[in-house]
């Protein structure tokens, strides 16, 4: 499932899901749940964290996982601080 930036009804950004088909591969080429991870440097204090995963879940389950900012540490190792800041 990928993620774009759109604006909601109080003009405010908010990551929504975008569907994505999905291509299935034989019992070979599976991936086996291993997740495409990429960290990039965005300034000293600031990194964009993009993974890639096939999984076999509903999006609104899956949405509620990636947006609980409270627990999101339990997820993500080393995470120091999750917040909403807008």
């Amino acid at each position: 499932m990928l993620f774009t930036n759109k604006k909601n009804h109080k003009g405010n950004k908010s990551l929504v899901p975008v569907p994505v088909p999905v291509e299935k591969k034989n019992e070979e080429e599976e991936e086996g749940g291993k997740v495409k991870c990429k960290v990039e440097v965005i300034s000293w204090r600031e990194r964009r964290v993009s993974a890639e995963v096939v999984i076999e879940a509903d999006e609104q389950s899956v949405w509620e996982v990636l947006t609980d900012y409270e627990r999101l540490a339990e997820f993500i190792p080393n995470l120091v601080l999750s917040e909403i800041i807008q």
